[in-house]
């Protein structure tokens, strides 16, 4: 009983909290409502937990993406922030090309730059989606003493938490760590590496499954004569298939299928040029 009770104390521990080492110089930051750009911030991967170490490095760009979750309080622009970030991933793609380096390096650099663009794309969106809760909040409490002192809205780090759960799946407070103990700012950035950059959830599912209709074209069976996708022959083959599956029910010709597939290659060729942008 007593194991038991220890492993339920470490394990909150590791999850809420970010500094374990007692002789680490710390920040207690233990505020009951935060501002809407603490929100997103939070929402983001930064400024969760109670104890935060009490010297962040700056850099000429500001915070150190990798440095976020260590901040006590976010004070700034989430908007410069995201700026700043864009910016240096910019500028070390732009200076490695120019000094030759590596596809290798070049590659890696440029998935960054789309990494920073989607995560500019998800904290436009938690905006959206907060703005869209305060105007009808039906979840999210404001700390109203506070809202009235400053002139802002601040919202109670309780309902947000709720909220954020709800909507998300995210537990803001909740602070990830990898294996050394060391923030999971930068893990979160990279979820976004490689994602279809201001495309819907619908167009996301399409994008998968364009990149089936590929697949299922390196099987000759399934490709023209010019190596091109037969999406005739697919359509067919999954319209046969799902209605031996079930039989009784209606809606599976091959025509409605091969209508999807023509949507989801169109949508392939819209991240196509999405990736083409300049940066």
């Amino acid at each position: 009983m007593k194991s038991k009770g220890l492993f339920s104390v470490r394990k909150m521990t590791e999850s809420h909290f970010y500094i374990m080492n007692p002789e680490t110089d710390v920040i207690i930051n233990i505020q009951t409502s935060c501002t809407r750009d603490e929100a997103v911030a939070k929402l983001l991967g930064w400024s969760r937990g109670r104890y935060f170490p009490r010297s962040v490095q700056v850099t000429e760009y500001g915070i150190d993406v990798v440095d976020l979750g260590k901040v006590a309080q976010f004070e700034g622009s989430v908007q410069e922030q995201l700026a700043a970030i864009y910016e240096r991933a910019r500028f070390e793609f732009i200076a490695a090309a120019e000094a030759g380096e590596s596809h290798d390096t070049l590659s890696t650099l440029e998935d960054k730059v789309h990494g920073c663009r989607a995560l500019v794309d998800k904290a436009a969106d938690y905006f959206l989606d907060l703005d869209d809760q305060l105007a009808t909040p039906d979840m999210l409490r404001i700390d109203r003493m506070k809202t009235e002192r400053d002139g802002q809205v601040w919202i109670t780090v309780r309902s947000l938490a709720e909220w954020a759960k709800t909507k998300y799946g995210i537990d803001i407070m909740k602070v990830q760590q990898d294996g050394d103990g060391q923030s999971g700012v930068e893990s979160e950035q990279e979820e976004y590496l490689g994602q279809a950059v201001g495309m819907t959830a619908m167009e996301k599912v399409n994008l998968a499954l364009a990149a089936l209709i590929a697949v299922a074209a390196e099987n000759g069976k399934y490709q023209k004569k010019e190596g091109d996708a037969n999406i005739s022959q697919i359509s067919k083959a999954m319209s046969k298939y799902m209605k031996m599956q079930f039989p009784r029910d209606r809606g599976f010709g091959h025509e409605t299928f091969s209508d999807r597939l023509d949507d989801a290659n169109a949508t392939m060729a819209k991240y196509r040029r999405l990736r083409a942008g300049t940066f």
